[in-house]
């Protein structure tokens, strides 16, 4: 009966009406977020011998810095979601925006708002990392998404937004943790690039990945995608190489959490390269980013609960404003 309930009662239309503007954050993406500033935080105890599982201990600043990273990845998504909505619309994808009620103008104050409450919650949990959340916006917002610079539309342009990105979140990570235990005046930069460098090379080849159901829509916009220009199993297969060569990284570093993730996820791009259907491409993309939150919630156990409340909350409103399983675990799509 309550399975009944919150999957068929026509409350459920009204209340996921209600989150349309919520959602044009796009939440779901967080996952790939979070996990990243997690890492590198995970990376800072591990490479100044700290414990490495089970940290319970929260503080207000922590929070505030992934609150500041998060409302500035949603300003980026928004500038992405309005730069892509011919390609998108072939690509049947972010739906949110296409609704009745939802207008260009207001998504615009959106953005703009957010990148304002983003920066200043990092200025007040440190400054410098407002100076990061500052370039994560030029890199992974205007110039992957503006209309004159667009670099998602080129081909190795994007793969460098991508990367960028991810080296700014992790570096975020790195940095609370020694703000936090005064250990600042330990940190080296050498040590910190080999450490992070599984993470890089999992990122980049997820975000490869992303580019091959999009291809369609690309296409049609004059884009020059990785995928278009060099094909999907080329770009599954150099995807799959970069995995591989994370997982021998992971091993060399000793990282117990990218050469687990890492390896286990390497089945997924075998099918990938070799089967090759669309279902093989989308668990390749959604399997790995698991992996990396649900090993990371070893070290954070905490971080599970805000993933837990993002997940259920995403597919709560995909299913009752789209009738979508999204986000979802199975796909069973050919």
């Amino acid at each position: 009966m309550i399975k009944s309930f919150l999957k068929n009662h026509s409350i459920h239309k009204v209340v996921a009406s209600k989150l349309d503007m919520f959602f044009i954050l796009r939440p779901s993406l967080y996952f790939a977020v979070w996990v990243m500033v997690l890492v590198g935080m995970f990376l800072a105890r591990l490479d100044n011998e700290m414990d490495i599982v089970w940290i319970n201990v929260f503080n207000l600043r922590t929070f505030v810095v992934f609150f500041g990273f998060t409302c500035i990845s949603s300003s980026c998504f928004i500038l992405n979601l309005l730069s892509d909505q011919d390609s998108d619309a072939l690509n049947s994808k972010n739906l949110v925006l296409g609704l009745e009620g939802i207008k260009e103008r207001k998504v615009l104050q959106i953005q703009k708002i957010l990148l304002g409450i983003g920066v200043s919650s990092l200025v007040l949990a440190n400054w410098y990392l407002s100076l990061l959340g500052i370039l994560l916006y030029v890199f992974w917002g205007v110039l992957y998404s503006v209309g004159r610079f667009h670099w998602k539309k080129r081909l190795l342009h994007g793969i460098i937004s991508n990367f960028v990105a991810g080296l700014l979140f992790m570096l975020s990570g790195y940095l609370v943790v020694l703000s936090d235990f005064s250990l600042f005046e330990n940190f080296n930069i050498k040590i910190f690039f080999i450490s992070i460098l599984p993470y890089l090379f999992f990122y980049t080849s997820i975000s490869l990945m992303t580019m091959i159901p999009d291809i369609k829509g690309d296409v049609s916009t004059g884009s020059s995608t990785f995928p278009i220009v060099f094909g999907s199993k080329i770009t599954s297969f150099v995807s799959f190489v970069l995995i591989a060569l994370g997982v021998l990284v992971g091993f060399f570093n000793q990282d117990p959490i990218s050469s687990t993730a890492g390896i286990i996820s390497i089945p997924f791009y075998f099918y990938a390269i070799f089967r090759h259907l669309n279902k093989d491409i989308i668990r390749a993309i959604r399997y790995p980013i698991f992996l990396l939150n649900f090993f990371i919630c070893v070290v954070y156990p905490m971080a599970s609960i805000f993933l837990i409340i993002n997940f259920y909350l995403c597919k709560y409103y995909y299913w009752h404003r789209f009738d979508l399983h999204y986000p979802t675990f199975l796909v069973d799509d050919d």
